[in-house]
């Protein structure tokens, strides 16, 4: 029995990306966000978790993307008091 929730979203697969979508996935997947193990960045293919969403609407996914590469990986809070700097 899988515990696994189903998803909303069904992911884009990487040829259907308009060109939008294909920018903001190509900011994604150079970021730093590309070393994190067990990213859907890291991976081939379509991107997954709330990458997903945010392909929907690249306006504001670039937005989004780009805040939380700021918090998470070039912020001046230590790993050890920000979330989302532990691996």
């Amino acid at each position: 029995m899988s515990t696994a929730a189903p998803q909303r979203f069904k992911q884009i697969p990487p040829e259907n990306l308009t060109p939008e979508q294909r920018t903001l996935a190509d900011a994604i997947r150079s970021g730093p966000r590309s070393a994190v193990k067990n990213s859907s960045a890291a991976k081939p293919g379509p991107l997954g978790g709330p990458f997903n969403v945010f392909l929907r609407s690249p306006g504001v996914g670039h937005i989004i993307q780009s805040l939380g590469a700021e918090i998470r990986f070039r912020s001046s809070i230590p790993p050890k008091l920000n979330p989302s700097r532990r691996s």
